[in-house]
């Protein structure tokens, strides 16, 4: 329902990768990862703990992340992008 009414939000875009790429359904997982990346090109697997936050399930966080590495999502921050990192809410710099 949230992506319906924007389609631009990405925490359910997150979700919608992991579990579409969980559920065996690579081409629905694709594209959210497609458009998480054009919404934030430096989001990586490597970065979700900077951009999330603390989860309280360590097992909740680990299922996310490898839901987004089947989805596609890179693993690791390359090509000078590591100090900007974008959340939803706004731009996050290490």
């Amino acid at each position: 329902m949230a992506l319906q009414e924007n389609p631009d939000f990405q925490p359910g875009l997150r979700i919608a990768a992991a579990s579409n790429a969980m559920a065996a359904r690579p081409e629905q997982a694709h594209r959210a990862v497609a458009r998480l990346r054009q919404l934030n090109p430096a989001l990586r697997v490597s970065t979700l703990k900077i951009v999330l936050g603390p989860y309280r399930r360590a097992e909740d966080l680990s299922r996310l992340e490898e839901g987004l590495r089947q989805a596609g999502l890179p693993e690791v921050v390359a090509g000078g992008d590591e100090d900007r990192i974008t959340s939803a809410n706004g731009t996050f710099r290490n």
